[in-house]
């Protein structure tokens, strides 16, 4: 199968549609972060936050599973999650 230029323009701009990440304050030890599905990704931006508080983590990956870890995981279930995470993410 052959590919044109914009077809491949295409794929590309779909796939970085999906990508998104979001920032938030892990208060837990930065260690558990790595239970995080392995389909997403993380990197600590601050380790003590501001103020010597939580620390600042950038979560990045595919939409539907980050929304589905923030709203599930980082949120508990928390029934504002769903709104709280099309407020924050970043695409």
């Amino acid at each position: 199968m052959r590919v044109t230029k914009r077809q491949l323009r295409q794929i590309i701009k779909e796939a970085l549609l999906r990508e998104a990440s979001i920032e938030v304050d892990w208060v837990g030890d930065v260690q558990e972060l790595q239970t995080i599905p392995q389909s997403l990704s993380y990197e600590v931006i601050d380790p003590s936050g501001p103020g010597g508080g939580a620390a600042v983590v950038v979560v990045t990956g595919e939409r539907e599973a980050l929304k589905d870890w923030y709203v599930y995981d980082y949120n508990a279930g928390d029934q504002f999650g769903d709104a709280e995470f099309e407020e924050f993410v970043r695409e």
